[in-house]
């Protein structure tokens, strides 16, 4: 599990990548066993992720209830799609160190680039549950854009780390962060079509 001070400790990491400060890096676990545990935040993020989707969650409930096989389906896929957005760029990663990382390079860089994703991930949930939180504020639209907005910002970390990580091969760092943004508008358009099997649009 991840304690409190790691925890901590990597979030930390990740502010001060997002002001481009390679020591960031130094704040995070990027061992095999620091990556492994930081799966974890599949875990611990699922609340945040249910608060986000909670309308469409309990329209599937409702329909399920009532005997509608839309909102067993949506259920089913919601969950599904949540596990397999983790899964799907693990395995990416994997096949981008076997196509280009050196045999012996394969496991720590494999290790360092899962771990800088998921916190990142977790540093840009809770970004976006701090929006979610002052939409009331800002107003739905501006806080719509934001989120946009943060998406990049994050994919623009992502490729700040992953330069640093790999300064000797940059055409690995860029594959990596172009292959995160387009499997992340993939699972982008599953959740759409998931929301549309029950009625609701975006």
């Amino acid at each position: 599990m991840i304690s409190s001070a790691e925890g901590r400790s990597s979030l930390t990491g990740c502010l001060r990548l997002a002001r481009f400060d390679a020591q960031g890096l130094r704040m995070i676990d990027l061992s095999p066993a620091g990556a492994l545990r930081s799966f974890w935040l599949v875990v611990y993020l699922l609340p945040i992720v249910v608060f986000f989707d909670w309308q469409a969650l309990m329209r599937g409930v409702s329909l399920a209830q009532h005997g509608q096989n839309e909102g067993q389906l949506f259920l089913v896929g919601w969950l599904v799609t949540y596990l397999f957005g983790w899964a799907v760029f693990v395995w990416f990663a994997l096949l981008m160190m076997r196509l280009t990382a050196a045999p012996a390079l394969r496991k720590p860089a494999l290790s360092a680039v899962l771990a800088i994703n998921n916190w990142l991930d977790a540093a840009h949930a809770l970004g976006i549950l701090l929006l979610v939180l002052l939409s009331g504020i800002l107003g739905s639209e501006l806080a719509i854009l934001l989120q946009f907005c943060l998406l990049i910002y994050r994919l623009v970390i992502q490729g700040f780390a992953y330069f640093k990580v790999f300064g000797d091969n940059p055409k690995i760092a860029g594959i990596l962060v172009v292959g995160n943004f387009a499997l992340t508008l993939y699972m982008m358009q599953q959740n759409m079509e998931l929301l549309q099997l029950i009625g609701m649009t975006p």
